[in-house]
């Protein structure tokens, strides 16, 4: 009968976890420079770094794996894609996972 009034300034934005496999340009180099520039650069991109991992491949191979949160509404997978790619020795990205919270 009586409509209920919601501010909705109170609501909160659903988030989008996503799982990303990074592949290296030069795997002898390893990933410690890329890790610090995504770690850095997290705030400024729009995207909170929660977790990373490396995994071991095959001959001195490692693949890097970042786990980052990002505001539904700014979880465009296009622009992280490029965001990633452009960083320092990454060859190519890979969504393994996507979930909203």
């Amino acid at each position: 009968m009586f409509a209920q009034i919601v501010d909705l300034r109170d609501l909160k934005m659903a988030k989008v976890n996503i799982l990303i496999k990074l592949l290296p340009k030069d795997p002898s180099k390893g990933f410690e420079q890329t890790l610090k520039e995504i770690k850095e650069k997290s705030k400024s991109l729009g995207y909170e770094f929660m977790d990373s991992k490396e995994e071991y491949v095959a001959f001195g191979i490692k693949n890097l794996y970042v786990l980052i949160s990002v505001d539904e509404e700014q979880s465009s997978l296009e622009q992280i894609e490029k965001k990633f790619s452009s960083l320092d020795n990454v060859s190519s990205i890979e969504f393994v996972r996507i979930s909203r919270t």
